[in-house]
């Protein structure tokens, strides 16, 4: 894990996919760390939500890795990304 003056570093990721094996979905990622492994920097997911039930399921069978349904709205307005909702729903503003 990699840490800057104490505090371990994070943050989200959202994503839109038009096309998939699945078809399109909304994909919304909480990064709980950086890591470095071998060399390489990368991050780790502490939990990843997805629009649609297939790609829950895809998310499992193909990747092997756990995801939740959850709604997600993307939202063009705002000038910087912001995550607002709850246990069963988020919006992100500022998409565009």
């Amino acid at each position: 894990v990699v840490s800057l003056f104490g505090w371990t570093l994070g943050g989200v990721v959202a994503l839109e996919y038009d096309t998939s094996p699945v078809g399109p979905y909304l994909e919304f990622v909480e990064m709980g760390a950086v890591v470095t492994r071998n060399g390489c920097l990368g991050q780790w997911g502490e939990a990843l939500y997805v629009s649609t039930e297939e790609a829950e399921a895809a998310c499992v069978d193909i990747w092997n890795v756990p995801a939740q349904t959850r709604t997600l709205e993307y939202h063009a307005a705002g000038e910087s990304l912001a995550v607002a909702g709850d246990a069963s729903a988020a919006a992100i503003g500022g998409w565009g």
